[in-house]
């Protein structure tokens, strides 16, 4: 039998799947070769399947030892496809990535040069220093022979949008709000007092604010109604699934938040985004749109995710910012889009 088709292994998050789009459309639209994605189960997978950038998703659990597990599990059946290319987006772990190319069989196998598997690449793109994830994957499609993108894009379906007007009602202005992030990266959080306050401000201003976030957020959603008062707050933590969670989004003016997938979803509605960012480095994952703001303190131990995984003692970087900083931010970016829809 003829080898044919594309596999390509995604990475772990809905954030992740958002800035390797551009890279799996121009895939999708360049070829009319059977695509497979293999993405972590749950909303990864979901959100790839939603997207249509795939002919089939194929789910994995992402944590040990059931990816080893799943990982020998779907090896067989990977073999039994007989894929005629194998690449990986950026991010995914460089020793699984390698060995689930090795079981497709695939004589040409697109990836990163990077880890001691970096010899399994038949095709190995070099990491450049400080590139963001989404330019890393543009030049994984470049060696696949495709040019992808740099604005990941995301439209909800009228249903979406319907369910978003009766959750969010009529109001003037809306300003999104994520306070939280899932718990691996807790530890990106600014503190949420702060923004209790945030949204005291925003609703003295005249905004309704929307909060929005996944389970492992659900605590955060709730701390923050109980100190900021429900006048002017609707909490929909918990409450939407990505697509829903888009069209809230695209009824916003701007959306403001951690370092985290829901930034990313808010410039892929193209809306303008304020990302607060404290041990991750924002030039690597900042949420690309037309109007993508950051906040953070250039300290010099700052960022320092690859020393400190899960965060500092005391997060100098994420308790340093004030609120009149993201404020100033936030005005920023609504002058911004004002400007911007004044010349439309």
């Amino acid at each position: 039998m003829r080898r044919s088709g594309i596999f390509v292994m995604s990475t772990l998050g809905v954030g992740d799947v958002l800035l390797a789009q551009p890279l799996l459309q121009a895939l999708r639209e360049a070829t009319s070769e059977r695509i497979v994605v293999l993405a972590r189960a749950g909303s990864p997978a979901q959100l790839t399947q939603r997207l249509g950038i795939a002919d089939h998703v194929v789910s994995y659990v992402a944590r040990w030892p059931h990816r080893l597990w799943g990982g020998a599990g779907l090896a067989p059946w990977i073999a039994s496809q007989r894929f005629d290319r194998v690449m990986t987006t950026t991010g995914l772990n460089p020793y699984y990535s390698g060995l689930m190319a090795l079981a497709t069989g695939a004589s040409v196998r697109i990836g990163e040069r990077r880890g001691r598997l970096r010899w399994i690449w038949t095709d190995a793109v070099g990491v450049a220093p400080g590139a963001h994830m989404v330019v890393r994957n543009q030049a994984l499609g470049i060696a696949a022979g495709v040019k992808a993108g740099l604005l990941p894009r995301f439209a909800p379906d009228e249903r979406e949008l319907a369910q978003s007007g009766v959750l969010v009602g009529d109001h003037r202005m809306v300003i999104a709000l994520a306070p939280g992030s899932n718990r691996t990266i807790a530890h990106k959080r600014w503190p949420i007092g702060r923004f209790a306050e945030l949204v005291t401000q925003l609703s003295q201003r005249g905004a309704h604010v929307v909060v929005l976030g996944g389970l492992d957020e659900r605590d955060v959603g709730r701390q923050l109604a109980a100190q900021a008062g429900q006048s002017g707050l609707t909490n929909l933590v918990d409450a939407t699934d990505v697509g829903t969670a888009a069209a809230v989004l695209a009824r916003c003016r701007l959306a403001v938040g951690n370092d985290g997938m829901l930034l990313h979803l808010a410039a892929a509605v193209g809306i303008p985004t304020v990302a607060i960012f404290g041990p991750s480095d924002p030039a690597l994952f900042a949420p690309r749109g037309p109007l993508s703001f950051v906040v953070r303190k250039n300290l010099p131990c700052s960022p320092c995710d690859d020393l400190h995984p899960g965060g500092c003692a005391t997060r100098p970087c994420l308790e340093g910012i004030e609120i009149s900083e993201v404020m100033d931010a936030i005005d920023g970016a609504l002058a911004h889009r004002e400007c911007s829809e004044s010349r439309q």
